[in-house]
């Protein structure tokens, strides 16, 4: 999540880098790059439309996948908690 702060100078000096691109659109790192690129005037509206999308579906699926862990956990407290089992009950 700090590593924007790490990539600053390439953020801030040309924000058509690779990593610039892929730290806006990671889900961990784009909150803090796409604050700073709008801090520094270097994002332009689709940029930030896509990063905000990305960011809530990555929200909505994970808090979807966390529900469904408590849910699914909760009820099988005897035995270990299996990936693949967790997986195949968030797909129903």
């Amino acid at each position: 999540m700090f590593l924007p702060f790490y990539a600053l100078t390439a953020i801030v000096s040309s924000p058509g880098q690779p990593l610039v691109q892929v730290l806006t659109y990671f889900p961990l790192t784009a909150p803090i790059t796409l604050m700073l690129r709008n801090a520094v005037g270097n994002a332009n509206w689709p940029t930030l439309i896509i990063g905000i999308v990305i960011v809530w579906l990555s929200a909505l699926i994970l808090m979807r996948l966390a529900i469904r862990t408590f849910q699914y956990g909760s009820l099988e407290y005897a035995r270990k908690l299996r990936i693949g089992e967790l997986i195949r009950s968030v797909r129903n």
